[in-house]
Parts: C-alpha cells; sequence; structure tokens
C-alpha cells in the first residue's frame, strides 16, 4: 500500500504534458486517485481537444491530448 503523504506534491507551478487520446480515465485514476490533485473545469473552448486540467490552489498540472503520442517506457 502507497503512503500517500510521501506522495503528496508539495509545491508545482504549471506543468502541461501530453497524453493519449482517450487516457482521461487513466490520468483520473493517477493525478486525483494516487496524488490527490482535484480535476479542474477545463475553458469551454479547450474542452473539445480532450484532456484534463487537475489544480490545488497554485498547483496546476494541465494534460493536452498528443494525437500520436507513443507511451513512455517504464524507468523503474
Amino acid at each position: 500500500m502507497l503512503d500517500q503523504q510521501a506522495l503528496r506534491v508539495r509545491r508545482l507551478d504549471h506543468v502541461l504534458l501530453a497524453m493519449a487520446a482517450g487516457g482521461e480515465a487513466e490520468a483520473r485514476k493517477f493525478y486525483q486517485g494516487i496524488l490527490g490533485i482535484p480535476e479542474a473545469v477545463k475553458p469551454l473552448e479547450l474542452a473539445p481537444r480532450g484532456g484534463l486540467w487537475l489544480e490545488d490552489g497554485e498547483l496546476k498540472v494541465h494534460l493536452g491530448v498528443e494525437q500520436n503520442s507513443a507511451q513512455a517506457r517504464e524507468l523503474f
């Protein structure tokens, strides 16, 4: 079992990451379920592009869909 406090992000301003189309459910499992970052509502003009915005105060992680995204290899 993972220690939620050990995984808590302490400080991060803004990060924009690429994700594969249709990966929102998996992203929610990780960013909300494991890291505990709540989902934010994307602006209406950006919502049709897919992706996911997660924000908690100054912490902002935005995931944008990249059509030709290749899954990264695990490093551990």
